[in-house]
């Protein structure tokens, strides 16, 4: 326990201001854990004065580190280079003098020490600088789960980011569509955008969405409307103005997968841009499954503090249809 003790104290000395940088924090993290908290050896000097590098090189020379732990240090220190760039995002915070979790860390760097795979690696810098700069903002739940994440796996978070649609309470919702009992003869909008039944079972199995489907009963929510939007566009439900407010048909009603709280933080770690013509081909059909509302889509201008500010002066719905029958017209002739 003494050892353990020191090598805690040691790290944390040395790596006490993150400001020196994500891949001095790594270093020195990296080669204290491989002395094995002998803290007698000029290693450690060394990585107090930033030769971390140097340190590492001392282990490699006298065969103390094994193929494996050689390995895992080139894995964590090519993330912790990745992380210092990532690091970017954070350079308006005016606080950046956070203290390191020890225990977080050691989590993280027994799961990212066997990822070698860039893009994936990619994903671990960006939890790693996440989590220096917010500590707590990704759970020990989540790096298992980034642990055990195929490069394909990964590959079907990074087609479902671009799909996210936010409700009328902000929640992000991934739509499952219904294209097929309404029209046999036309896929399902997911299937247009590439993801399909398949693609949601390995998500859910995977723990990042979970399958509870949402019903929505627009008949308490039209006062102020009920909407959908992506971060772009704006999708608008208001109900005829003819209709009787007591009528059955009222009943707007829609299906989602939810994300779960390390669905929220992966997602967060994926830089994909909303695809806009899914959301447009999306209003088109609850057009036609919903009659008795007027639906159209608007321009978002900006999102600030939580409140979405739209541009009402143009349907962009009316314009991408008339495209969309453009082209289909030129493909049939």
């Amino acid at each position: 326990m003494d050892i353990f003790n020191s090598l805690v104290n040691i790290v944390r000395d040395t790596t006490a201001v993150v400001q020196s940088g994500i891949s001095s924090v790594v270093g020195g993290f990296v080669a204290a854990m491989f002395l094995r908290g002998n803290t007698q050896r000029v290693e450690f000097e060394k990585i107090k004065m930033g030769k971390v590098k140097e340190a590492i090189d001392d282990l490699v020379k006298s065969h103390e580190l094994t193929l494996t732990e050689l390995v895992k240090c080139k894995n964590l220190l090519q993330i912790a280079e990745v992380a210092d760039r990532e690091n970017k995002a954070y350079e308006h915070e005016t606080n950046t003098n956070h203290e390191i979790d020890f225990d977080w860390f050691l989590r993280f760097f027994e799961a990212a020490g066997n990822i070698s795979n860039e893009d994936m690696q990619l994903l671990w810098a960006r939890i790693l600088a996440g989590e220096v700069h917010n500590p707590g903002a990704f759970s020990f739940r989540t790096i298992e789960t980034l642990r055990n994440m195929t490069q394909s796996e990964a590959i079907i978070l990074h087609k479902i980011a671009r799909l996210i649609l936010f409700e009328s309470d902000d929640q992000k919702i991934i739509y499952e569509s219904d294209y097929i009992s309404l029209d046999k003869d036309k896929p399902d909008i997911n299937m247009l955008y590439g993801i399909g039944t398949k693609d949601f079972n390995i998500l859910e199995e995977c723990g990042i969405i979970k399958n509870t489907k949402k019903e929505r009963n627009a008949v308490s929510d039209l006062v102020g409307g009920v909407y959908l939007y992506n971060g772009n566009i704006l999708l608008e439900f208001l109900l005829k103005s003819e209709l009787n407010q007591n009528s059955e048909e009222l009943h707007l009603e829609y299906f989602a997968y939810l994300f779960t709280r390390t669905g929220i933080e992966l997602i967060s770690i994926i830089n994909e841009q909303p695809n806009d013509n899914y959301i447009l081909d999306l209003g088109l059909f609850f057009r036609e499954k919903y009659p008795n509302f007027t639906i159209k889509a608007y321009k978002i201008i900006k999102i600030e503090d939580g409140n979405v500010f739209v541009d009402y002066t143009n349907d962009l719905l009316d314009a991408y249809k008339k495209n969309s029958s453009q082209d289909n017209d030129l493909h049939s002739n």
